[in-house]
């Protein structure tokens, strides 16, 4: 999210200067499974369920604006899975009011022609949709990198913001040997906020967060596969560690945050991730 609101600051005359903990930058982008998806459990919260799918057409136009950002985009869809025809009705219901809809309904048996690798797993069934796809996460930031350089942006990568400060003509953010002055200040540290001193207390932090490569021979999936608490998706050629051939990496994440009006003020002065 920095560098995207980065380059396209730099892009309109503004002289951005991106500081970022970790060279080669991007750390919890880079750590994503790159799930461009609005998760169904947004359903219950309108809102946010706009915010994130006005989220994805802007992903959608980042990634065609650069050179070889369609190559970065994977995936045929979704498969949102269930383990019974309870929690199938569930979250029909849940969803019965969105514009787009669960998708269309498969059972076990379609299922497994559509994703060969599911054979013999005891699902119940899957919402199947084309909404979802996957972005390479490490060539997106990489890229992000390179569009952001070419526009103006200074990068100073692996200096972390200690602390950040109001001045009578803008703000000051102070590294470890060096201050920095702006007129504006973008914070997208998302949970790493808080360790930034001066900035304003966000009620949000990490509950979860873990993920499982699987190394299975001729695994292969085509789309993301996601349940009640956790996704899987196939690791392709643009991923870490090569073509990725036969490993899946499994996941789940998740933040603990206020709810959504709260949420909306508090982060006026400062994006999350």
């Amino acid at each position: 999210m920095g560098l995207s609101a980065a380059r396209r600051l730099s892009a309109l005359g503004a002289s951005v200067t991106v500081l970022d903990a970790v060279d080669p930058g991007g750390r919890g982008s880079r750590a994503a499974a790159g799930v461009a998806i609005p998760s169904v459990r947004l359903f219950d919260d309108p809102v946010m369920l706009a915010f994130a799918r006005a989220g994805r057409g802007t992903l959608a136009e980042d990634l065609a604006s650069l050179p070889g950002g369609d190559l970065l985009r994977r995936g045929n869809g979704i498969l949102r899975v269930v383990a019974d025809a309870k929690a199938r009705d569930a979250l029909a219901a849940k969803a019965v009011a969105d514009v787009e809809g669960l998708g269309t309904w498969r059972d076990a048996a379609s299922l497994v022609s559509l994703e060969p690798a599911l054979e013999g797993t005891p699902l119940f069934g899957a919402f199947e949709t084309d909404q979802g796809h996957l972005v390479d996460t490490d060539g997106y930031v990489d890229a992000l990198l390179k569009a952001a350089a070419h526009v103006g942006v200074r990068l100073r990568l692996g200096v972390a913001a200690r602390s950040v400060s109001e001045s009578s003509t803008g703000v000051e953010v102070q590294t470890e040997g060096e201050t920095f002055r702006a007129d504006r200040l973008l914070v997208c540290a998302g949970p790493w906020s808080a360790g930034v001193e001066g900035l304003p207390s966000l009620p949000l932090k990490p509950v979860r967060g873990q993920m499982l490569v699987v190394h299975q021979p001729g695994l292969h999936l085509t789309r993301v596969v996601s349940g009640p608490s956790y996704r899987a998706v196939a690791l392709g050629r643009n991923r870490r560690g090569g073509d990725g051939g036969g490993r899946g990496l499994r996941g789940a994440g998740d933040a603990r945050g206020p709810a959504a009006p709260q949420c909306h003020r508090r982060e006026a002065g400062a994006a999350p991730a």
